[in-house]
């Protein structure tokens, strides 16, 4: 009833009135000045049907611009408020380029509707569902099943192969369970056959940004293997101590790689609508939280690396070099969290190349050479090979602090 009432009202509003609510609903920012007025609405698509309290509507404006390239005229913008009875209501707002008098007309007539529509924030009601925790609900479930089958099939005699299995079932089952849950609740829109297919210009945007990052995912697990195969000629003692090692560092860098993806998608999220800054401050707070938990743990392992190594192994020898790699190594954890967060940024902002830049210059030109460095000129410790992945992760981020202040300077000379 409140969609209703909601649609109704729109559908009822002049052009100006529609102007003023949405300019009310949103922050004027630096890019106001790329529009003369709110467009008007001049095609109501409908709501879509669905059992939620949300309901979606298209609107299509036309914007009139002051000598402002197409490319740079935002393609959709959201606008969510809550009607009466708690229901969402979120206007999908379409912008086309049209120098039509009739459109000239009508956004004239909006007088005080001179700021751009082009930063909405998404706002949602309180009785809208939330659905940040179901992808950790799907991985449970996967993790869950995968332990019981170890404990069946390597326990049953089944040794690497029944591992193997586990996990592959875990995984299949994970996938069920999330097609089940997408099928049974209610997402806001809906995917049908038709929907699966490929649209050029978006499978354009996601491979812009997913190749950089494959490529990228793929040559530091290389660079992984070039050094666990230094490692491994080294010896038994050296080769087991740096497999220890790197399952302790990659259990450290979950905090480091979760705020990776989180300052991507809210760097996506705030630049669609126009908030840089917002982006910008979410950018800050992750260095500080990530950069303060790698400081925890490269003091820790300073003072106590026998209790983390000690839970894998009870060899003296490997014990020994196991902490020893782990007093440089952690340092990681510090240096690391910076070029996360900024990677995140970028990425979010359509820039993953530089993320595969400074990776791959860091690879090539630091943790590879000095990890086969430090075997040749100290081979009886680990601790200057420890240094190379961070070392690699001091260059990165220097990259990654050069690449912001860059874009940083350029966005001030446009304005």
């Amino acid at each position: 009833a409140g969609a209703r009432q909601s649609l109704a009202r729109l559908r009822s509003a002049d052009h100006h009135e529609l102007g003023c609510a949405l300019r009310d609903l949103h922050t004027s920012t630096k890019s106001s000045a790329i529009f003369t007025a709110h467009a008007t609405a001049t095609k109501y698509i409908g709501l879509l049907e669905s059992p939620a309290p949300r309901k979606i509507l298209l609107i299509t404006l036309y914007a009139v611009i002051k000598g402002t390239p197409a490319k740079q005229i935002p393609r959709y913008s959201l606008v969510s408020f809550t009607a009466s009875a708690g229901v969402s209501i979120t206007l999908v707002i379409k912008f086309t380029q049209s120098s039509s008098p009739t459109v000239s007309t009508a956004a004239n007539s909006a007088k005080n509707a001179t700021d751009a529509p082009t930063v909405f924030a998404a706002a949602r009601s309180s009785r809208a569902p939330t659905y940040l925790p179901r992808p950790m609900y799907f991985v449970a479930v996967a993790c869950a099943v995968n332990i019981a089958l170890d404990f069946v099939l390597v326990g049953g005699g089944m040794g690497a192969a029944g591992a193997a299995l586990a996990t592959v079932f875990g995984q299949a089952v994970s996938v069920a369970f999330a097609l089940f849950m997408l099928r049974r609740r209610d997402l806001g829109f809906r995917v049908t056959r038709q929907d699966v297919r490929i649209d050029r210009e978006i499978f354009a945007q996601i491979l812009k940004v997913g190749a950089p990052i494959a490529c990228q995912d793929g040559l530091i697990q290389v660079a992984f293997i070039v050094i666990t195969v230094i490692a491994n000629s080294r010896g038994l003692v050296v080769s087991a101590a740096v497999g220890i090692v790197e399952k302790l560092i990659g259990f450290l860098f979950l905090v480091p790689s979760a705020f990776l993806s989180a300052i991507s998608a809210i760097t996506a999220q705030n630049m669609g609508a126009d908030k840089p800054e917002r982006a910008r401050v979410s950018l800050g707070y992750g260095l500080l939280i990530t950069m303060s938990w790698g400081a925890l743990c490269a003091i820790y392992s300073q003072f106590l690396p026998q209790t983390l190594v000690g839970l894998f192994t009870r060899d003296a020898a490997v014990l020994a070099a196991g902490c020893a790699y782990l007093r440089s190594y952690s340092f990681d954890t510090l240096f690391a969290a910076v070029h996360f967060c900024f990677s995140g940024y970028f990425c979010g902002d359509q820039k993953a190349g530089i993320s595969f830049i400074h990776n791959i210059i860091a690879i090539v030109l630091v943790r590879i050479p000095g990890a086969y460095l430090a075997g040749v000129y100290f081979p009886d410790s680990l601790y200057p090979m420890g240094w190379a992945a961070p070392l690699g992760s001091l260059l990165s981020a220097l990259i990654c602090v050069g690449f912001y202040i860059y874009f940083r300077r350029q966005e001030k000379l446009r304005i």
